[in-house]
């Protein structure tokens, strides 16, 4: 599954759940991804990614996180 083909409206995890102004690219830089500027997903961390509906839920190593799409 490519992220980059998704545009991101909210970022949920074990830190919060941020509701973006607008809905933000995924950004692929090599070895991680990028949302709005800030947010990080380490690639080789992902152990598996769901999509059910307009969520994608992240499995990584050492979080989840769901991303709505």
């Amino acid at each position: 599954m490519n992220l980059t083909d998704y545009k991101v409206k909210r970022i949920i995890s074990q830190h919060g759940d941020l509701q973006l102004g607008e809905p933000a690219d995924v950004i692929d830089e090599g070895s991680f991804y990028r949302i709005a500027g800030t947010h990080i997903i380490d690639k080789f961390k992902i152990e598996k990614i769901e999509e059910n509906g307009n969520r994608l839920e992240i499995v990584m190593k050492d979080k989840t996180v769901v991303l709505v799409v």
